[in-house]
């Protein structure tokens, strides 16, 4: 078989539009906002890790939940910084759609979200950069798809039990 070079216009893009609930226009329609695949390294910068390891790693034991929650609020932000657009009267893409360390022409202060709205657009970014609905436990680099190219050694598939400790009582095979 031979191969062709893709057409530009044939390529599926990692973005996605995203409706908002809580913000709404002006006639009460709610806001769209186009939410974009972040790079890895960029990735890797905002959330001091890879897929497949998880972002709490980061998170010491020892912080309160009010400074998890400021530190959890700090990341979001700069993923909406970085993997967001809206568009302006002209019809040309505004980036960010919205800003939170300073003032864009175009942009929508990131103080104005609700924790709905931006639960919304983190995980569609999230998603789209290889990592999981915002988790991260499964993603990786290998295959493309974040589950990896195979299973692995030792992967086994999940059937269902007959009751007996897996520990222990089981019979083992011979």
């Amino acid at each position: 078989m031979e191969s062709k070079v893709t057409s530009a216009a044939d390529i599926q893009l990692p973005e996605e539009l995203v409706e908002l609930v809580v913000l709404k226009k002006r006639d009460g329609s709610p806001v769209v906002v186009k939410c974009e695949r972040i790079d890895e390294l960029t990735m890797f910068k905002l959330l001091k890790g890879l897929p497949g390891l998880s972002i709490q790693e980061g998170i010491p034991v020892e912080k309160s939940d009010e400074e998890k929650v400021e530190e959890v609020y700090k990341v979001c932000a700069m993923l909406v910084e970085h993997g967001t657009a809206l568009v302006n009267d002209a019809g040309e893409e505004v980036r960010p759609a919205f800003w939170s360390s300073a003032p864009i022409p175009g942009s929508v202060p990131y103080k104005l979200l609700s924790v709905k709205d931006a639960a919304l657009i983190y995980n569609s970014i999230m998603r789209l950069s290889g990592y999981a609905e915002g988790v991260v436990d499964e993603a990786s680099f290998p295959g493309g798809d974040g589950r990896g190219d195979g299973g692995g050694v030792g992967a086994v598939a999940a059937v269902e039990g007959d009751g007996q400790d897996a520990v222990g009582d089981a019979p083992r095979p011979e």
